[in-house]
């Protein structure tokens, strides 16, 4: 990732700002950049939020991420897990329970969705 850099700060390119006295209205420009002493830096990835905590700096390293506890990890993929087989069951389990209810299905047409949903949203292993 690359961001701008002036006077060991980060610098928004697209923001008007005053320096020595002008006032610019943005900093696209790369020789203008250039001359007031506006650096291209490349900074580090931001890493998955879900296995990392993320914090943004205006100085450097500018990027820090840290990873999280490997159960705090393993806690948020069961938790996305979970809610997205609820939305599986809702939509598509649901419907074939209650029809088999009535008649207009069997229970071996809903066991068989269940299986399905959780193959497809497997249970995360723990790292």
């Amino acid at each position: 990732m690359t961001i701008f850099v002036r006077n060991g700060r980060r610098f928004n390119i697209h923001a008007p700002q005053e320096i020595d006295g002008v006032l610019y209205p943005s900093f696209v420009d790369p020789e203008l950049r250039a001359a007031l002493g506006i650096l291209e830096v490349d900074v580090p990835e931001r890493e998955s939020e879900e296995t990392h905590f993320v914090q943004e700096l205006d100085e450097a390293p500018f990027v820090i991420n840290t990873p999280k506890p490997a159960d705090m990890v393993f806690q948020s993929k069961t938790s996305k897990v979970q809610a997205q087989r609820a939305a599986a069951y809702r939509e598509e389990a649901d419907p074939l329970f209650f029809k088999a209810q009535r008649g207009d299905a069997t229970m071996d047409d809903w066991l068989a969705k269940v299986a399905e949903i959780k193959a497809r949203f497997p249970d995360p292993l723990p790292e």
